[in-house]
């Protein structure tokens, strides 16, 4: 009988290792959460943001439907894609709904809310590129890193160039410099000229009879589509028309409101990021709202999946799960580097009939 007792307790403490053993290998997932979202639900990117949040929701809503036993909390907040706002709707998330993390749109906000992040170590999953340079910090990037594409925008410009023929024109934006400054490192070459655009500039036929008195052969556009329309605008007036170059920061969905016609950009080239979205989730978001999503709600939906994905209340064990994370997103695989940054796939496009085609 003792011998029957004993085989007994020596299977039971096998098993209670095991089990023990099985917990600290598989991660187990968050079952009650509070998350903040801010997004850019009015303002000059409304329609982007919109999207990013609606992509949020439909995740937590999916999600909640497959774990019925778990409890996730979404608060969002609209940051109007300025700095001063999305730090009062951070202040409110942090302080009131006592938030575990953040899902974040723009990169006005992120640059103000940086420190007070990191220093708390709040993880964030982010979608607009930062205006500083990648760090081993709380912050995960789900937008494919910019820095490798807009290298590769200056170099694509430096075969077509002379040297001397090309002018830039950017926005004075703290994130658009960090494109220009890759753009440069592409590029290296002076530009023959390079023109600043202020975010609220009005005026534009002088700046750009400047640019077009050197008779540019290449005209590199990286700005904000409020400056870039109207200096295209402009450009038209000229008999002489140079080719545009456009880096990652072209939406021709912001360009369709200067431009109800597309085509009058044909052969401009654009630099592009290879993101097609998963077809099922495609069909499953139109049977949800009956509307066919944007590459933001994809986005959005890849952001929230890839937070539970990857979400441990220490820091430190998030960190790791974030680097050794390999997650089949409905824009493509997430994976980030050492940085917290999604690798990219690019390459450029031309326009053609109005519409992003690939270069034969």
């Amino acid at each position: 009988m003792k011998k029957i007792a004993y085989g007994f307790l020596g299977v039971l403490i096998v098993l209670v290792i095991v089990f023990s053993f099985a917990n600290k290998n598989n991660k187990i997932e968050p079952t009650k959460l509070s998350v903040g979202v801010i997004s850019s639900e009015t303002g000059a990117f409304a329609a982007l943001g919109q999207a990013f949040s609606q992509g949020i929701k439909f995740a937590h809503e999916e999600y909640t439907k497959s774990n019925p036993d778990a409890q996730i909390s979404l608060s969002v907040e609209d940051d109007g894609s300025e700095s001063k706002k999305g730090l009062s709707a951070y202040n409110k998330l942090v302080s009131f709904n006592k938030i575990d993390g953040l899902i974040n749109l723009s990169s006005p906000t992120i640059s103000i809310v940086y420190d007070s992040v990191t220093n708390s170590k709040l993880p964030v999953i982010q979608l607009g590129e930062q205006d500083r340079d990648p760090a081993d910090d709380t912050v995960y990037q789900v937008y494919p890193t910019q820095d490798a594409p807009e290298v590769a925008t200056g170099e694509f410009v430096k075969k077509m160039s002379n040297g001397n023929d090309t002018v830039l024109f950017y926005t004075n934006d703290s994130t658009v410099m960090k494109f220009v400054s890759n753009i440069k490192k592409g590029y290296s070459n002076p530009f023959v000229e390079e023109f600043k655009l202020d975010q609220n500039q009005k005026e534009y036929a002088t700046i750009v009879a400047k640019a077009m008195a050197h008779n540019p052969k290449i005209v590199v556009l990286s700005a904000y589509s409020s400056n870039g329309a109207r200096v295209l605008k402009e450009i038209q007036k000229y008999p002489n028309k140079p080719t545009i170059v456009f880096d990652l920061i072209y939406d021709s969905v912001e360009y369709t409101g200067a431009f109800p016609d597309l085509s009058v950009l044909d052969g401009s080239y654009v630099m592009s990021l290879k993101s097609k979205m998963d077809p099922v989730f495609v069909e499953k978001y139109k049977a949800r709202y009956g509307a066919e999503p944007s590459i933001f709600a994809g986005y959005g939906y890849d952001a929230f999946n890839t937070f539970v994905a990857g979400y441990d209340a220490d820091s430190k064990v998030m960190s790791n799960n974030m680097k050794s994370l390999s997650l089949k997103g409905v824009t493509g695989n997430i994976s980030f580097n050492k940085e917290g940054l999604r690798q990219p796939e690019f390459g450029m496009k031309i326009i053609k009939g109005g519409v992003l085609s690939e270069i034969q």
